[in-house]
């Protein structure tokens, strides 16, 4: 086993062992975090912007024209250039220049080094 966890749990102390462990904390942009979890041994990719709406190529000739400011309380959204992307479900809102909302942002997190 490469890590050992210690936690507090009502006054005692629990121990779990594990080979591979991952790390979700959002200040990894800051380099004393970075230099930390190099420092036992993590491996890092850059980061990438999520959290961002859907710019369309063409919003004019999609089909949503006319549509901005739309919202949609059960919307499903499939990126079909990605093979094996999920489908998302969710709120939608239509914008001028694309889509937005929830299920969007939702999206753009999974796909974040995709897009």
């Amino acid at each position: 086993h490469r890590f050992r966890i210690s936690v507090e749990v009502d006054g005692s102390l629990h121990e779990v062992l594990c080979r591979r462990l991952i790390m979700c904390c959002g200040s990894a942009q800051k380099r004393s975090v970075q230099r930390l979890l190099i420092s036992v041994g993590a491996a890092l990719r850059p980061c990438a912007p999520s959290l961002f709406s859907l710019l369309l190529a063409s919003p004019g000739t999609s089909g949503l024209a006319g549509l901005e400011g739309v919202a949609v309380q059960d919307a499903s959204v499939e990126v079909v250039d990605l093979e094996g992307f999920p489908v998302a479900r969710g709120p939608l809102l239509i914008t001028h220049g694309g889509i937005s909302g929830p299920v969007v942002l939702r999206l753009s997190a999974w796909g974040a080094y995709a897009f």
